[in-house]
């Protein structure tokens, strides 16, 4: 239950859980280990060896995978280890059963998950931009179905894949603006909504998107359950890109992140810097709680950043006047860094994805 879930929120425990997993995956179902494993992959764990027994036990059992289960298992192999991602789903087992179930037969949620995991894969991956066409062109035609919730993965997956077809993107923009007005949604939804429309480039009307959600995004960051420090700093980020009317929300942020920030990974506090420094540019000045805060937790977290990236960090902190707050060692250095990992831009036939 605890797999299948993913929350377990201490660590020696599920790396226990995890290394059990690995022994006796030839024991579950192939439903109950694409959850198992989908859940280990968001948590994230890269261990080949149980991605390996995973592989193994879908293809044994790939005829009885449901359309829900081969979405679990396109998130967890997307996200694991890139040698196996096309092994086992894009040209392997998995991906013959998708093809064999078809698309039409998928549920909304089936459909935003495999857009999600479409949305993580390397950019050499082979059968990325086709499957996600295929999959957009779904979701396209069901959108009216999608809850708010739903249509917020839809909206976040488009910010890495970049479709090239603006009025599918705008129709279903449209849709998840009207879901959250009608049906309300959580911190996270919203969270990944903004952080979708922000990250499209040649959207003409980002501004006017982004301020239209403000007065959602502000009841959510004040909901008696706090928000995730981790969607604080999409907000923050994301509204770099609007324009007027936000003081009360990157206020809000701001609130969140000085109490909240010791929760954020060494990754999501050099984006913090980056949407600190991002938002600063356009008027708004982060408190200096906020900014001392956050160069004291990436100094004492600079080890479990990948090589390459801290300097990021530096970057951002000298566009908001405190150059001096991170010591670069040469792993810092951008010349360290390995290639980015994310999927590139998504070029549809008639539709987008």
């Amino acid at each position: 239950m605890a797999l299948s879930t993913g929350k377990v929120h201490h660590e020696e425990l599920w790396q226990e859980l995890v290394t059990n997993l690995e022994l006796e995956m030839h024991r579950m179902s192939g439903s109950a280990a694409s959850k198992a494993v989908y859940a280990a992959s968001k948590f994230g764990h890269r261990g080949i060896r149980l991605y390996e027994n995973a592989g193994r036990l879908l293809g044994e059992e790939a005829s009885k995978l449901s359309a829900q289960d081969c979405a679990h298992a396109a998130g967890a192999f997307l996200r694991g280890p890139g040698s196996l991602a096309e092994q086992v789903v894009l040209k392997g087992p998995v991906g013959a059963r998708i093809l064999e179930l078809g698309f039409a037969s998928f549920d909304s949620q089936a459909l935003a998950l495999m857009l999600d995991a479409l949305s993580r894969a390397a950019p050499s991956t082979w059968g990325v931009e086709s499957m996600a066409s295929s999959v957009l062109e779904e979701l396209h035609g069901r959108a009216r179905e999608l809850s708010a919730d739903e249509l917020a993965i839809v909206v976040r997956s488009l910010g890495y894949l970049q479709p090239q077809v603006p009025e599918v993107l705008q129709t279903l923009l449209d849709y998840a603006t009207r879901a959250v007005k009608e049906q309300g949604s959580s911190a996270h939804s919203l969270a990944m909504l903004c952080q979708g429309i922000a990250m499209q480039p040649s959207l003409s009307d980002a501004s006017k998107r982004l301020e239209e959600l403000l007065p959602e995004v502000q009841a959510s960051l004040q909901e008696p359950e706090v928000p995730s420090a981790e969607s604080a700093v999409q907000i923050l980020w994301s509204l770099s890109r609007c324009k007027s009317s936000r003081d009360g929300v990157l206020a809000a942020c701001d609130k969140v992140l000085s109490t909240r920030a010791t929760e954020l990974s060494a990754n999501l506090l050099v984006r913090l810097a980056e949407g600190m420094a991002a938002v600063s540019r356009t008027g708004w000045e982060p408190s200096q709680a906020l900014v001392q805060k956050v160069s004291y937790l990436l100094d004492m977290k600079r080890y479990d950043l990948p090589r390459g990236k801290l300097w990021r960090a530096a970057k951002a902190f000298e566009a908001l006047g405190v150059s001096k707050s991170i010591f670069l060692e040469e792993r810092d250095q951008p010349t360290a860094a390995k290639s980015p990992r994310r999927q590139g831009s998504l070029k549809p036939g008639p539709e987008p994805a």
